[in-house]
């Protein structure tokens, strides 16, 4: 009898708390990242297709300046650089890779975790620097550069969050530079602050 109570009791305290937590969700405000931004953010590379190997995986930063409008719609200048070392034993390599793109984003929802898709263009400036029998030698070519990805944004507070994305980028590099053109799927985590 005692037991029946006591489950009755539970039960009943789960459904309220249950009830709270949608309520709760129901008054949540909507994002309110709107206006001037600047993102920046840390990944790692991995180069795949007949690039995988030739260079090893790599790493790198980048930085970018936007406007977010509120229909979860954000256009940015995005620049940084990634740098991967040489995978065969031949030479001592390294190839350093500084993109200028051109993004747009758009944002599914409104709510504190917000996934979202991207596209962006523009150029790559890949520098080649390799040594071998202590003769060193450049090499650097400016390539067009496109890019698409995904990735979820964390809203921290009104004006700051915290991403992670996956993308697939294209580096159309000549057939002097590199044996094919190079295909890099970066992972990324950074923040995202609001200016005004």
């Amino acid at each position: 009898m005692e037991q029946m109570i006591i489950k009755k009791i539970l039960i009943l305290l789960l459904a309220g708390f249950l009830g709270l937590v949608s309520q709760a969700r129901a008054d949540e405000e909507p994002r309110s990242i709107t206006g001037w931004i600047i993102q920046a953010d840390l990944n790692t590379s991995l180069p795949i297709g007949s690039q995988a190997n030739v260079v090893n995986p790599g790493w790198g930063s980048e930085v970018s300046l936007g406007y977010r409008f509120p229909i979860d719609l954000e256009f940015s200048v995005e620049t940084g650089f990634d740098t991967y070392s040489g995978s065969t034993n031949s030479f001592n390599q390294t190839w350093t890779m500084m993109p200028l793109v051109f993004k747009v984003q758009y944002g599914f929802g409104d709510r504190l975790i917000q996934p979202y898709v991207f596209f962006g263009a523009g150029l790559a400036l890949n520098i080649k620097t390799a040594s071998s029998d202590a003769s060193l030698i450049d090499v650097a070519e400016a390539d067009f550069l496109d890019e698409a990805g995904f990735g979820l944004d964390f809203e921290l507070m009104d004006n700051t969050s915290f991403f992670v994305q996956s993308k697939i980028e294209i580096d159309y590099t000549s057939t002097n530079y590199a044996a094919s053109q190079l295909f890099l799927f970066p992972l990324t985590g950074g923040f995202k602050f609001l200016l005004n």
